[in-house]
């Protein structure tokens, strides 16, 4: 989504995107309503690629034509096999599985590069794989080049979840900094994350880095009607992993459902894509099935939709170490929409930092129960007096995607 609204945006800004991506990939989730967000003189070039997930289906006995399930190194491994194919995955393929993309990027990138005179090359992962195919081509072409980085790399979350072999993390670090070292300038998505790359690479110059951080489209919302919702409705959209369990909020949401006679009959909790087995039954456990409600795919417009029309938006950051600069997609998203939004994270983090200044919404740390409840029990206060407080205007412009695109397509590169 973040490539699909730079390409969107940035010709208002003077440039003309020129697309490179997959012809048949393989992922837990695709949606072809984004492309309606694309120009149509926005040329889009799509190669053949390797992907050794057939193999990983093979072992673990699934149809050849399952989704990838989503956080692949974070779950749970139940047998051998799923052992094997994790460890696969961790120490062959460096730095990931799409690595058998790279001859065929590289191949039709330096054609595209002839035939549409191209300026300026720009690789955004994760998969962090592009990032090679982005420093050869800078290599061969001599163009300057941006890598844009929205995960971390060797310093990835799933890496806790699974042991490496220490010198194949050597290699992938050596390659981290290389693709630092050679990249013309690095975009990145939060103020941790900045500052962990720059840890990364002694000689990394300070004005090469810069905070490009997600965002929501306005335009998105413009054709989006609100709707007053019928029930109490707390929505999260996206996955949910094991590491995003939010119990404190099954623990606050059974309290109030003891305290509140009337909170039964107007309760409703909807998750919108995967969730992981744990967290269904911590639902179960807390006496919340009755109130839940699951669908695992929508496409980005009716998702969106779904966001207005609720009355408390969910984020929860893994509980995880290292976890203070992880900022999801959909947080930006649900200040698009100038909804409340119930986070449970760390209040040190750099999410706690954006919605400071956030009047409707509200951090709680993983045990902060009271804090928890009593949000909960003021927003369905305002919900049933129809006064839910939605903010007039949003106090974030710069997580635009427009400004956004913006900052990107002014980004000096040094020569």
């Amino acid at each position: 989504m973040r490539a699909v609204k730079f390409a969107r945006y940035l010709p208002q800004f003077g440039w003309e995107p020129v697309i490179l991506t997959v012809q048949k990939g393989e992922f837990p989730y695709n949606d072809p309503s984004l492309e309606k967000d694309l120009s149509v003189k926005t040329r889009v070039y799509r190669t053949k690629s390797w992907e050794p997930f057939f193999l990983y289906k093979k072992m673990t006995h699934k149809k050849k034509d399952d989704r990838l399930p989503v956080g692949l190194l974070t779950l749970k491994k139940h047998n051998i096999r799923e052992k094997i194919t994790a460890w696969i995955r961790a120490n062959i393929f460096v730095p990931d599985a799409r690595i058998g993309w790279i001859p065929f990027a590289v191949n039709e990138g330096l054609k595209i590069i002839k035939k549409e005179k191209i300026d300026l090359v720009l690789t955004s992962s994760p998969p962090h794989s592009l990032q090679l195919i982005g420093l050869i081509l800078k290599k061969i072409s001599r163009l300057p080049w941006i890598a844009d980085l929205r995960d971390p790399w060797t310093h990835i979350r799933y890496y806790q979840f699974i042991k490496r072999n220490v010198c194949i993390s050597k290699i992938d670090q050596l390659i981290e900094k290389k693709v630092l070292r050679e990249a013309d300038h690095v975009t990145t998505v939060s103020p941790s994350l900045v500052s962990a790359f720059k840890s990364k690479e002694n000689m990394f110059n300070n004005n090469k880095i810069s905070l490009l951080p997600h965002g929501y489209d306005e335009n998105d919302f413009r054709q989006v009607k609100r709707n007053q919702p019928i029930k109490f409705q707390i929505t999260h959209t996206g996955n949910l992993l094991e590491h995003q369990n939010p119990k404190i909020l099954w623990q606050s949401l059974k309290q109030i459902l003891q305290q509140i006679p009337d909170f039964k009959d107007n309760l409703l909790i909807r998750f919108i894509g995967r969730t992981h087995p744990s967290i269904l039954e911590s639902i179960h456990y807390y006496g919340l099935t009755a109130f839940f409600q699951s669908q695992s795919f929508l496409p980005h417009n009716l998702i969106i939709q779904e966001i207005v029309d609720s009355s408390l938006l969910l984020v929860v950051i893994p509980e995880i170490e290292d976890n203070k600069g992880i900022i999801t997609t959909k947080l930006l998203e649900y200040l698009g929409s100038r909804n409340p939004i119930l986070i449970i994270g760390p209040q040190d983090g750099d999410v706690a930092k954006i919605i400071s200044n956030i009047s409707n919404s509200r951090i709680c740390e993983y045990q902060n129960i009271d804090r928890c409840m009593e949000f909960i029990q003021k927003m369905y206060t305002a919900w049933k007096k129809k006064k839910l407080p939605i903010l007039k205007q949003q106090k974030n412009p710069d997580y635009s995607r427009y400004e956004i695109a913006k900052t990107l397509s002014h980004i000096h590169i040094a020569q």
